[in-house]
């Protein structure tokens, strides 16, 4: 699945709260103390112009009703069907509500490869909870000449899984998994293509954008 600029219209009602454009500045990083070289690092703002995401079908998939199937995918966020296409949708939304706001700073194009999207089992859900556990490798490229800039590295996205009670009063108010996770993925995507942190001899060859 492909997500480029020319779609950003669609989903932003997922939009995250406060997702205001980047500034164009470049600034620079507050390093640790005991990271000599991280001091010479400067943050760069970025203009995320593409991103590409593969659901690998070499993941595995369960659909076993137990507590913790061994497995890759593990999805009951919607109906029985086809589990590559469902999460790739997923991404497909979280990544147009993270990116959408990004448009000041360098140009840049992204690649994520989901690893490990295991959620909970309805038998998990509706007595003692867990965490959706969410993975993928994200590697960064200039959009100008495809050099990669960060990456490939992975990158957790878990977040608490309610259960019992809880799960069932989700359900009442129309909180959905689906919507838990959508939401978790564009929170950590858009923190993940904010910026990059680079050498500043890098930093003086990159043009960045400004804000539209």
């Amino acid at each position: 699945m492909r997500w480029s600029r020319a779609f950003a219209g669609i989903g932003l009602a997922l939009a995250l709260a406060g997702c205001g454009a980047v500034d164009g500045s470049i600034r620079t990083a507050a390093a640790p103390a005991d990271e000599v070289a991280a001091e010479a690092l400067v943050e760069v703002p970025l203009a995320v112009q593409d991103v590409t995401v593969t659901v690998p079908r070499s993941l595995k998939v369960s659909e076993a009703e137990v507590f913790y199937p061994v497995a890759d995918i593990v999805w009951r966020g919607e109906p029985r069907g086809d589990r590559y296409a469902q999460i790739e949708a997923i991404y497909e939304a979280a990544v147009t509500a993270a990116v959408v706001p990004l448009t000041a700073g360098l140009p840049v194009v992204a690649e994520i490869e989901v690893t490990r999207f295991h959620a909970v089992t309805d038998k998990t859900r509706y007595t003692v909870g867990g965490v959706h556990s969410l993975k993928f490798l994200l590697t960064i490229r200039d959009a100008a000449t495809g050099k990669v800039l960060s990456g490939p590295r992975l990158v957790n996205a878990d977040v608490r899984a309610v259960g019992g009670q809880r799960a069932v009063r989700n359900d009442y108010v129309g909180i959905s998994q689906k919507e838990i996770v959508t939401n978790r993925l564009a929170t950590v995507i858009r923190a993940e293509l904010a910026s990059l942190k680079v050498a500043p001899a890098l930093a003086a060859t990159l043009t960045a954008v400004p804000a539209e």
